[in-house]
Parts: structure tokens; C-alpha cells; sequence
């Protein structure tokens, strides 16, 4: 009986320790993102940022954060489907085509310039003797590498078919991809290109260190209104642990690591959107199926 008894305590203190060391292993929350959702960060300065940073902030709530980085949107996808990651830091497209994994109660979208939506411009110099997409036909135009696959790419590819006007590969004799929105302007106000295709508040920021560029550059079209770029976890990821890594990413500018992380990420801070949000964008990816399907029935 006293042996049993012995034995009993002994499974209940085995079990007893082994769930204490359960509940103290820490949550990872593994951050994916693609070539787009960087953009124009270094991989160090994303890696730094949730590695080093975003980690140290977050180990009060005993979650722990590692980033992994994907060459393309499929792989992050694929990366999300099979729960290699738990997380992504991407564009609104690449939350379109990967929502079916992704939690869906509320998103976290980036801050440029204070503003979480953006429109795409088409730009060309005042003294340029281009006044319509039409006349663009052939020209040179410059556009940093990620918008081009992303948003920006998906807009200018939108805006030429509805105007019964080639592809860009086609409409325009090169498309020069460069590392950031701010070499893609300069080269246009070099007028090393005709044409540059960047978000507004790319825009914005440039011309604030550049005054000239306000001055020397204008859009000749305009897109809709859509949202920078989104964070969102999986479904999987429990509940506290969610409101835990969402508070921190909203108050991230009152500590020094947080503004460290913000200027590593090149943006200004974190907002609580709606799904609703991405409307505009939806309507964008539907409009560009439309037209394609129309293109390819003639």
C-alpha cells in the first residue's frame, strides 16, 4: 500500500514538472515574408529587426520571434499552407492569396509617412512632352523591383489593358527595376528614364529630403487608395498570444528598441485595420482578371 502510494507521488511530481516546463517554453512565432514584403530593406535589417529587436520586446509576454525570408510569394504561401511559418509581413496581395491560413478578425497594417494607404502614381517630369498613358508607348520606365511584382506592377499592367494598350514588357522598350523607389525617381529626374511608377507616400518621403522633386515631377495617372503592406499571424497561433504580440507592435515607438526596429523597417509605426480595408484591392485583382480573360477571348 505505502509502495503505491510512493509511486502515485512520484508520477503526480513527474507530471507536475513536466507541464511547469511546458508552460514555460517560450511561443515562436516564426515571421515569413517574401522579395515584396521587404522591399527596399536589407535582409540583415529585417533579420536584426525581429531577431534581435522585436524578440527583445516581446520575451515578457514569453514569446520568442525568429524571421525567415522567401525569394518569392509562392514559397511564403507554401511556407503558410504547410506551417512552417506562423506569421507574415508582406502586401495585402500576398494576404489575398494566402487568407485561407490567416486569421481573419483583424489585420495590422505599416505606417509610411503616418498614412497606412497609399495610391500608385505614374510620373514623368513637368518639362516632358508626355501628357497621356497613350503617348508612353515604347518609352523608358523605371519602378523599384518589389512594387513591380506587387501592387504597382498589378495597377500599371490594370491601367494599360483597360485602355486596350499592350502589357508593360511589351508597351514600354525597358523596365528598369531598381534596389529603391527613391533610384527609380532619381533616374527620372536625371531623365536617365521617361516614366517611374512609385506608392504616394514613396513619393512624399522623397521629396521631403528633395524639394526639387515636387517642383521638377508630376503624376499623369493615379491609382486608388491601397494599403502599404499587412502583418497578420495564422490561425494556429493561440488567441493571448495574438493580443500579446498585437499590443506590443502598437505601442513598438515608445521604447528605443521598438524605434531602432521602425527605422530598420523604414516605416513609421503600426494600425489595427479591418478586412474591409482591402476591398480596393480585391476590386483591383478582379478588374485585372476581367481584362485578361477579355484579352485573351479576342
Amino acid at each position: 500500500m505505502n509502495r503505491s502510494f510512493a509511486k502515485l507521488i512520484t508520477i503526480f511530481l513527474l507530471t507536475g514538472s513536466l507541464l511547469a516546463q511546458a508552460a514555460s517554453e517560450p511561443f515562436t512565432l516564426i515571421v515569413g515574408s517574401s522579395v515584396i514584403g521587404t522591399r527596399e530593406n536589407s535582409k540583415q535589417d529585417v533579420h536584426l529587426g525581429f531577431n534581435a529587436l522585436f524578440n527583445h520586446m516581446i520575451s515578457d509576454e514569453n514569446i520568442q520571434s525568429e524571421f525567415k525570408d522567401y525569394d518569392k510569394s509562392d514559397l511564403l504561401m507554401q511556407a503558410l499552407k504547410n506551417n512552417e511559418v506562423n506569421a507574415m509581413f508582406g502586401s495585402p496581395l500576398e494576404y489575398i492569396q494566402s487568407e485561407s491560413w490567416l486569421f481573419d478578425g483583424y489585420l495590422i497594417s505599416g505606417l509610411i509617412g503616418k498614412q497606412y494607404k497609399s495610391k500608385m502614381l505614374i510620373l514623368i517630369r513637368n518639362d516632358s512632352e508626355i501628357k497621356t498613358i497613350e503617348q508612353l508607348k515604347g518609352k523608358k520606365i523605371a519602378v523599384q523591383r518589389g512594387v513591380i511584382q506587387d501592387l504597382g506592377g498589378l495597377y500599371l499592367e490594370t491601367l494599360l489593358l483597360e485602355k486596350n494598350l499592350s502589357l508593360p514588357a511589351q508597351y514600354f522598350s525597358e523596365i528598369v527595376k531598381t534596389d529603391t523607389s527613391n533610384v527609380a525617381l532619381v533616374n527620372l529626374f536625371f531623365k536617365k528614364v521617361d516614366v517611374a511608377l512609385m506608392s504616394e507616400s514613396e513619393f512624399n518621403v522623397a521629396a521631403e529630403l528633395n524639394p526639387q522633386m515636387r517642383l521638377q515631377i508630376k503624376a499623369i495617372e493615379s491609382s486608388d487608395s491601397y494599403i502599404n503592406f499587412v502583418a497578420a499571424t495564422t490561425k494556429a497561433v493561440p488567441i493571448d498570444k495574438r493580443e500579446a504580440i498585437k499590443k506590443n507592435m502598437l505601442a513598438i515607438e515608445k521604447s528605443a528598441k521598438g524605434r531602432n526596429m521602425l527605422r530598420l523597417l523604414k516605416i513609421d509605426g503600426f494600425k489595427v485595420i479591418n478586412l474591409n480595408e482591402l476591398t480596393s484591392v480585391r476590386a483591383l485583382v478582379e478588374k485585372n482578371k476581367q481584362l485578361k480573360a477579355n484579352l485573351h477571348a479576342k
